[in-house]
């Protein structure tokens, strides 16, 4: 996966992927990537470490995002639940960075405690700050809300005529993203437009702009073609 901005070994040296809900009361001891490791119920993810020491593993429901780490989670299969949950303590540093794939407007569960009410957060900064969390849809804007005990994201959908400027079907992609029919790939015509959106796809968004504009040519010229 290219995240754009973003390059391994400078700005990554670490990463975990979630997809569905995990529970860390669940998890055996695995390796997330060099060096970081999971525990019984513990995860740590930290390029710096080198083997498995005895000293590189977190207590019991510890969750650690450490320098030049990147958590990906996969928002569209969270079925409304939380990515990461029965945590009992959250540490994340400043140059931790959290990208959504898959995400619609609203609010998602990325931590969540094991008792409501209990705070879990390391220091009242802990989570990522806004800066560092990222998705590929261009229509979406994040903000991170950090709680005692846990933390989530908001989506929020952006207008199409501000983001896209010089699109011209602004109305119909806004109706897509805020009823959060943009990750709905059994159409095709949302599907285009969500990869046309999508800056993994196409980087440059006046690009993104006239790809989606000619699309919309080309269909009513077939329209005007059939009806003569």
């Amino acid at each position: 996966m290219k995240i754009q901005g973003l390059k391994w070994k400078d700005d990554i040296t670490t990463a975990l992927a979630i997809r569905g809900n995990q529970t860390l009361g669940t998890l055996e001891t695995c390796s997330t990537n060099s060096g970081s490791v999971a525990n019984g119920g513990s995860i740590n993810v930290d390029g710096s470490l080198n083997g498995h020491n005895d000293g590189n593993y977190k207590g019991a429901g510890e969750l650690n995002f450490a320098d030049k780490s990147l958590l990906i989670v996969d928002v569209g299969s969270l079925d409304g639940g939380a990515a990461i949950s029965g945590v009992t303590k959250l540490s994340v540093a400043d140059t931790s960075k959290l990208y959504l794939e898959n995400a619609t407007a609203g609010t998602h569960t990325i931590v969540l405690g094991t008792e409501a009410g209990t705070n879990i957060a390391e220091n009242s900064s802990s989570g990522w700050s806004d800066e560092n969390i990222s998705s590929s849809d261009r229509m979406l804007k994040l903000k991170g809300i950090g709680t005692n005990n846990g933390y989530k994201v908001e989506a929020i959908a952006q207008k199409a005529q501000d983001v896209l400027l010089g699109v011209v079907v602004p109305n119909m992609i806004n109706n897509i993203w805020e009823t959060r029919e943009n990750t709905n790939t059994s159409n095709e015509g949302i599907r285009f437009l969500s990869l046309a959106v999508d800056d993994k796809v196409i980087a440059d968004t006046a690009e993104a702009v006239r790809t989606i504009n000619s699309a919309v040519q080309i269909s009513a010229a077939g329209v005007v073609t059939e009806l003569q």
